[in-house]
């Protein structure tokens, strides 16, 4: 037989699973426990987390698109937190190191983990109108970038090979 149910979730972990875009050590979803976020939060902050690993700038916008909407419903009311704002900085700090983020998406997953205000919200729209425009410049910089041989000084052999043309 072969076991419970419960035994045999027990066994295997859903941090355990190596799907490429869930590979980290910590997990978004362990960090959105942890916070604890709401789902528009988390589910924003999920995209900005996996952009790259997964589906590239379409990620980016779906998390504007969980952002528009949490700004849209926004009331002001005080957010339940267990944790103080600098426990929250290092757990953002920990996850955003462990999964290789820039400085600029800490940023926006710290803010939309502590706001309090819509205007918070606002200022994490703008940070991510610049993740956007980032990685927009980043995808034009690769198309852009010529598919030729480098220089020897690059380790390619592009150079010596007008010498070889000239010379022959």
């Amino acid at each position: 037989m072969l076991g419970s149910r419960d035994e045999r979730v027990a066994d295997m972990s859903a941090n355990d699973k190596k799907i490429p875009h869930y590979a980290s050590e910590y997990q978004h979803w362990d960090l959105a426990i942890t916070l604890p976020m709401g789902y528009l939060e988390g589910c924003s902050t999920k995209y900005i987390a996996r952009w790259r690993r997964k589906d590239g700038i379409e990620d980016l916008h779906k998390a504007m698109h969980y952002l528009d909407k949490l700004i849209e419903v926004y009331v002001p009311k005080p957010i339940p937190r267990n944790m103080s704002r600098s426990e929250v900085q290092y757990e953002v700090s920990r996850f955003s190191a462990m999964n290789k983020l820039s400085v600029i998406e800490e940023e926006y997953i710290l803010l939309l983990s502590n706001y309090r205000y819509e205007d918070d919200l606002r200022t994490a729209r703008l940070i991510l109108e610049d993740i956007i425009e980032l990685a927009e410049g980043e995808l034009l910089k690769k198309i852009e970038e010529p598919n030729r041989p480098g220089t020897p000084d690059d380790g390619g052999q592009h150079s010596l090979m007008e010498d070889d043309d000239a010379a022959g």
